[in-house]
């Protein structure tokens, strides 16, 4: 959470926020209800002395939070950001494996030529089994294209497919103050 969505861009580049809309990285809203509250649950977690691992700004890359969650230390992940959903590729379950824009979340970008974007297919890849708890704190993490014999391909089923036990996701815009 808390992240800067326009960390090492110098060029401030065209981004895909989704298949419509072209926004430029430094139009994406940074959100400051998710900053404060990944910071809470961080400082709250410190105080019952549970360790934790709190990525924020630039530490929160792609590669970072794929890092995080295969450390097998945490059973609980907790994922503040912007949610992305492309309801308009189809139902074909080819199309879920060979494009990363069925469902995304956005996080801040590791170099030049990253994407900044979790996509389904790139969760679905990692071996989550030893999550007890994924909590999704984003737009649309719950939403997806039907496919017939998979299920509602979303970033939320992915959590699952992945192995984790629990995923708390939305199936709506949700506002960042009051998350």
């Amino acid at each position: 959470g808390g992240i800067d969505y326009t960390c090492h861009s110098k060029t401030q580049g065209e981004y895909a926020y989704n298949q419509d809309i072209q926004k430029n990285r430094s139009d994406i809203q940074y959100l400051e209800g998710s900053f404060k509250e990944v910071k809470l649950i961080s400082e709250k977690l410190k105080s019952s002395q549970v360790f934790c691992l709190l990525k924020t700004k630039c530490e929160a890359s792609k590669d970072s939070i794929i890092e995080a969650i295969n450390k097998n230390q945490f059973s609980y992940i907790h994922i503040s950001t912007h949610g992305l959903v492309d309801d308009k590729t189809g139902s074909n379950l080819d199309k879920y494996f060979t494009q990363n824009n069925n469902a995304q979340i956005l996080l801040a970008k590791a170099s030049e030529n990253d994407d900044a974007a979790l996509s389904a297919i790139e969760i679905i890849n990692q071996d989550l089994s030893s999550k007890e708890l994924v909590f999704i704190s984003a737009c649309n993490t719950g939403q997806g294209t039907y496919m017939s014999g998979f299920g509602n391909a979303s970033v939320a089923n992915a959590f699952k497919k992945a192995g984790a036990k629990k995923v708390i996701a939305t199936l709506w815009p949700i506002p960042d103050d009051v998350t």
